[in-house]
């Protein structure tokens, strides 16, 4: 059966921040302590990380979000050019304070897949997916709590 579109929107990959000097100035603060704690435990993991998570927050916390084409098919999720089929994912849930829709797969490793839902309307994405997955509450995960507690 060839696949059908039943909905589609275009919304950025994420909710971008504008970052400060002084959030750039807090990371680098935070990974030369960091840094400083590694070299008087004599721990040269502890310096790698403060370097490596340094530069990788400083680099991402700058990357612009891309734009994004999301569609709801009848065999499917497509992010872009991905499909993410019914039959590999469990459930979803919408956060709507967060404009969010979150897909379960059954991926161990990263098993939320997160979807901004923009100006969307919830209750007519969330009856589409009722057709092909369960809804299962999720809690907001704690890295996405910490990320935007940090600025991200």
């Amino acid at each position: 059966m060839p696949h059908k579109i039943l909905h589609q929107w275009r919304a950025l990959e994420y909710n971008h921040s504008k970052k400060s000097a002084s959030w750039s100035i807090s990371i680098i603060i935070f990974a030369i302590l960091f840094f400083i704690i590694g070299i008087w435990k004599y721990d040269i993991t502890i310096i790698a990380l403060a370097i490596l998570g340094g530069f990788t927050v400083l680099r991402f916390g700058r990357k612009k979000p891309k734009n994004i084409i999301f569609t709801i098919r009848n065999d499917g999720i497509q992010i872009n050019n991905k499909l993410y089929e019914y039959k590999n994912l469990q459930s979803f849930w919408i956060f709507e304070e967060h404009n969010e829709l979150v897909l379960h797969s059954q991926k161990k490793l990263i098993p939320l897949i997160h979807i901004n839902l923009n100006n969307e309307d919830k209750k007519h994405i969330k009856d589409l997916l009722l057709k092909f997955l369960p809804i299962k509450e999720e809690n907001y995960p704690i890295y996405d709590i910490f990320a935007r507690f940090i600025g991200y």
